[in-house]
């Protein structure tokens, strides 16, 4: 998992920037983002942690905007054409 991973700093710097600015969690922006994502891909819930669970449902009430997601998306180290 990426989340509170040292490996992914400057991309766990930019989730939790967005989150803080949405006041929601982290986990909640990281899902979000998948669900923003082009190819609508569909994410599966393999927790019962209530907190989890909670931030996990905020997470499709969430507007990241397009510039937002594509700040992750290359926080996470890709690049854009």
């Amino acid at each position: 998992m990426f989340l509170d991973n040292d490996k992914f700093p400057e991309l766990n710097k930019k989730i939790d920037e967005i989150a803080k600015e949405n006041r929601v969690s982290n986990t909640a922006i990281a899902i979000a983002w998948i669900l923003r994502h082009p190819v609508k891909i569909k994410t599966i819930v393999r927790t019962t942690n209530k907190k989890r669970i909670q931030d996990i449902t905020r997470a499709s009430e969430i507007e990241i905007t397009r510039q937002q997601w594509h700040e992750i998306y290359r926080a996470a180290g890709n690049k854009l054409p």
